[in-house]
């Protein structure tokens, strides 16, 4: 179990493992790791997470891009009429994406939709 990270993290765990990795000169390995702010899940890895020589933890997160996630969703599912989806979802039609279009991940909505709620998964 050497090198794996416990589900729960708090600040002196962090802090106790970099001190560790000073002491034995090891290369840090990553296990996945998730943290959830205001509802939203983020991934932490290498490229947006760090633990400073303070102990502090800096982390650069940011929220997924609407119309990327609309497009590729059109893209994934060809046979449900790809060009209708985004007409309604360029003209701002989130009630119909959600109607026609149950399984629309919510990534769809987030930044695009002003009446989508982020908690609790409602979309």
């Amino acid at each position: 179990m050497k090198g794996q990270l416990p589900k729960t993290l708090t600040l002196g765990m962090l802090q106790d493992r970099l001190t560790t990795i000073r002491q034995e000169h090891q290369v840090p390995t990553w296990a996945p790791v998730k943290v959830e702010l205001n509802g939203m899940s983020f991934q932490l890895n290498t490229g947006n997470f760090a633990v400073t020589d303070d102990g502090s933890l800096a982390l650069e997160l940011s929220l997924p891009d609407a119309a990327v996630a609309a497009i590729a969703y059109a893209l994934e599912h060809p046979c449900e009429s790809p060009m209708e989806f985004l007409r309604c979802w360029n003209e701002g039609n989130f009630e119909a994406l959600r109607t026609e279009w149950a399984e629309v991940p919510a990534e769809v909505f987030i930044g695009a939709d002003p009446l989508h709620q982020q908690s609790g998964g409602a979309r």
